[in-house]
């Protein structure tokens, strides 16, 4: 047979009968006794139970439950079922009241006169059981009784009226004093009866057991004092002292006192007696005692019902990343996790209140029910929790983006929200069902870079795809300038950073990059004139330009310039009058030493001013005449009055000329004067006793704002190590035997330039740190008045200065004269002799 979790009482050895009812799930136990078959607390109380498919066919009420009750005075046995009619069953006349009784009543059933002693009243009552309307007995032979299932029933023939609020009860009542016996005892200690009402006869009884309304009677004994049920919800205890003479009640928990009251000192005396609420399961003693306080009688022992259920759980949030379910809640009780009525996990509340339940992972967005079942198997409320979206979409797929295109298109993760971000601005649109996106967004240049990203609803935002808008669009053909038969190079302009190619028929002569400015040069074999050249720019994309072409040149053959004065003051005129039609500014430098006069050779190109010469005491008429023609304001004067005395300032002054002077104790600190009116992170450094190396070396670093420190061969002066200081790298002007090894490892970051004479440093100069092709300056390696004042024009026209003897060209500069397509003399023939001019003029006619 069916069993619900009733409870085997035991107090001193001897057992008692109780009643116990479940209703909703909650169980409640009461002592049996007649005083107290209507008392507080119910003594018999009803099951409500579940109609499932088998009896909710033929079912006649909702709700209905049953109450068992036995008194021990009049041997009588109730058991009493009622509901409420259910509204679907129509207009019946025919009506079935059900009782099953245990086991151990088959031989009361089986005897011959049970009829006569038992009868099943009904009665039909409307709103809310005010008014009666249907009624009756059954008994004797109209009672159908099976004792080998139990079964009690019997069947009424009266039409029911099923209006709201309709109830139907039916009570069985056997009399056992009548047939001589007493109740029952069961092996279990427990007696189950089930019941209910139908509207046809039941083909199979079990079913009672499965669906239909139960009660139990337990057995229990105790001939002094009754108690009824206490739950945790109780303040009072209640019951019937049976026997003696005792006034006083008492309830311990354990040892402690925990409430008294009195009781009158006749027997079957009611008592009440208050108590704080207590925990269930907490086992109560009940003790009487009398006038004079001394225990009177058997103690009775109750354990508090659960009639509880636990409180909400609390529960922590779930991620889709999580497997397990965390929070708190009564310590003891089972937790149950569910997802569509489905349980995907169970386990306990810990001692500390604390549980953790494992799952499944779980997609963002499921609903989660989580609860809580105590032992008395009442549930909690379920909390209903949404598993957060902690994951985000996978990076977008994104098709190529062309310059000219107005969306990016490309696929991702349903529904996600599609982000597109440009230098301009963010665009957005949303993936489709499909899994495809087109967000539109204005056109593009070619190589801008394009950020896509996804976000779904729970803004988990996905990796960025990076696009680069792709060049799709070819340059325009390069612009070349005239080749002529004697270039070795080919110069134009063409699209910034494209490669240009060129060709001669189907030969590729060159192949090199445009600048930032779209400028290249490019060196070429010299080729003949007529032969027509043929070039294209190609950009980073691939994209190819039409073709452009020029044909070579024919040209005569060309001769070597001069420019030279009479002197060396005079020479640096030409050079001036060459280079400046006019400057605001003029460097003057010595015409005596060298050193301060080299050093200043940026400096000038940054002032984009001509150096002049002076005598050490005294100007000079040319010079002056030259610093009026050019309509200077202000002179810079290299070196200290050892170099340039004050004599010369004083004349400079007269001319209402603003007067700088740049100098120090030493060539080293006035180079380091100098160098700091320069901005550069890095600096040639040269044997401040030595000129010819500085000569090569002076146009590049004019050209390029890097300012000259000197040094001597094999140790560094305390001003240039000094000045070091502000540099990250250096160029190195010269060989071992001009620049010592432990010098150089004592520069930062150096590279050394030099061969074993001036003219191969120079070779090597002009080789490595590259000018222009297009003229060469040509200078006496053997002093160094005309390349200084020169190194200024040649930095503004980036062409090199290559050094010779006076009367030949030595094999280093010989070999780079090929590279170029002109050439200039600095210096008369005393500096540079015709034989030299004679061979530069062949080699511009080979």
């Amino acid at each position: 047979m069916k069993s619900y979790s009733g409870k085997r009482l035991t107090l001193n050895g001897s057992s008692k009968l109780f009643s116990v009812a479940l209703m909703a799930g909650v169980l409640a136990v009461s002592p049996l006794s007649a005083e107290l078959s209507t008392g507080k607390n119910g003594i018999s109380l009803q099951q409500n139970s579940a109609q499932a498919a088998g009896l909710a066919d033929i079912a006649l009420l909702e709700d209905q439950g049953l109450r068992a009750d036995y008194n021990s005075t009049t041997g009588v046995l109730t058991l009493d079922i009622d509901g409420e009619v259910l509204l679907n069953v129509g207009a019946l006349n025919e009506q079935y009241y059900n009782f099953q009784l245990p086991e151990a009543f088959q031989e009361i059933l089986a005897l011959p006169n049970f009829q006569d002693a038992a009868q099943i009243e009904y009665e039909q009552r409307l709103l809310l059981g005010l008014i009666p309307v249907n009624s009756g007995t059954i008994s004797g032979d109209d009672l159908e009784v099976d004792p080998s299932t139990g079964l009690v029933s019997g069947s009424s023939f009266e039409a029911l009226n099923v209006s709201v609020a309709s109830t139907l009860s039916a009570e069985l009542v056997i009399d056992l004093n009548a047939l001589g016996e007493d109740l029952p005892v069961s092996d279990s200690g427990e007696l189950e009866f089930f019941g209910a009402v139908t509207s046809s006869p039941l083909v199979d009884v079990f079913v009672l057991t499965d669906e239909g309304a139960q009660a139990s009677l337990y057995n229990l004994e105790n001939t002094d004092l009754s108690v009824g049920t206490v739950t945790d919800q109780d303040t009072v205890v209640e019951g019937i002292k049976k026997q003696g003479s005792a006034t006083e009640i008492r309830v311990f928990n354990g040892d402690e006192e925990i409430g008294s009251g009195t009781v009158d000192s006749d027997a079957n005396s009611p008592y009440s007696v208050e108590i704080p609420q207590q925990q269930a399961g907490t086992v109560l003693t009940v003790q009487a005692y009398s006038s004079s306080g001394d225990p009177e009688g058997e103690a009775l022992e109750v354990t508090v019902s659960d009639v509880t259920a636990p409180e909400t759980p609390d529960v922590d949030g779930v991620t889709d990343r999580d497997t397990s379910v965390t929070g708190t809640g009564e310590p003891g009780t089972e937790v149950t996790v569910t997802k569509e009525d489905e349980v995907i996990g169970s386990g306990t509340v810990d001692g500390s209140g604390n549980f953790e339940v494992d799952i499944p992972e779980q997609p963002g967005g499921t609903e989660l029910g989580v609860f809580l079942t105590d032992d008395a198997g009442l549930t909690s409320e379920a909390v209903v929790i949404t598993v957060e979206d902690t994951i985000a979409p996978d990076a977008p797929d994104v098709d190529d983006v062309e310059e000219g295109d107005t969306e990016v298109t490309g696929s991702g993760e349903p529904g996600a929200e599609v982000i597109v971000t440009t230098p301009d601005g963010s665009y957005t649109g949303e993936v489709d069902e499909d899994g495809n996106f087109a967000v539109e967004i204005p056109e593009q240049e070619a190589g801008t870079d394009i950020t896509v990203v996804l976000e779904d609803e729970d803004g988990n935002a996905s990796d960025e795809t990076v696009m680069t808008v792709e060049d799709v669009t070819a340059p325009d053909a390069p612009v070349l300038d005239q080749v002529t038969n004697k270039s070795t190079s080919v110069s134009g302009t063409g699209e910034a950073g494209s490669t240009v190619v060129i060709w001669a028929g189907s030969e590729e002569l060159a192949r090199g990059e445009a600048g930032s400015d779209g400028a290249f040069t490019l060196p070429i074999d010299a080729q003949d004139g007529g032969t027509v050249l043929t070039a294209i720019a190609i950009d980073n994309a691939g994209n190819e330009s039409d073709e452009a072409t020029t044909t070579v040149v024919k040209v005569d053959a060309e001769v070597t310039d001069r420019i030279a004065g009479s002197d060396r003051y005079l020479t640096a005129i030409a050079i001036s009058q060459q280079g400046w039609d006019a400057s605001d500014t003029v460097v003057l430098a010595t015409s005596r030493n060298f050193p301060d006069a080299l050093a200043g050779g940026p400096l000038a190109f940054q002032e984009d001013a001509p150096i002049l010469l002076t005598r050490p005491d005294r100007l000079g008429i040319e010079t002056e005449k030259e610093i009026e023609r050019l309509g200077a304001e202000k002179v810079i004067l290299l070196g200290s009055t050892g170099a340039i005395s004050a004599n010369v300032e004083a004349e400079l002054r007269s001319m209402d000329l603003t007067i700088d002077r740049i100098g120090g104790d030493t060539r080293f600190e006035t180079a380091t004067l100098i160098a700091e009116e320069l901005e550069s992170d890095s600096a040639v450094v040269a044997n401040g006793l030595n000129f010819p190396d500085v000569l090569s070396a002076s146009p590049y670093a004019a050209k390029n704002g890097v300012p000259i420190l000197l040094t001597r061969e094999d140790r560094l002066p305390a001003e240039t190590e000094q000045a070091l200081d502000d540099y990250s790298s250096t160029h190195v002007i010269g060989e071992t035997g001009v620049v010592s090894e432990d010098v150089f490892n004592e520069l930062p970051d150096p590279t050394r330039y030099g061969g074993e004479t001036r003219y191969e440093t120079g070779a090597e100069i002009a080789t490595r740190l590259m000018t222009g092709t297009e003229r060469a300056y040509i200078a006496t390696g053997r002093d160094f008045p005309d390349a200084l004042t020169g190194s200024v024009l040649a930095a503004k026209n980036d062409s090199p200065i290559l050094l010779v003897r006076p009367d030949e060209i030595p094999q280093a500069t010989d070999k780079l004269l090929p590279n170029y397509d002109d050439f200039t003399i600095f210096g008369g023939t005393g500096a540079v002799s015709d034989k030299v001019k004679d061979l530069l003029d062949e080699e511009l006619e080979d």
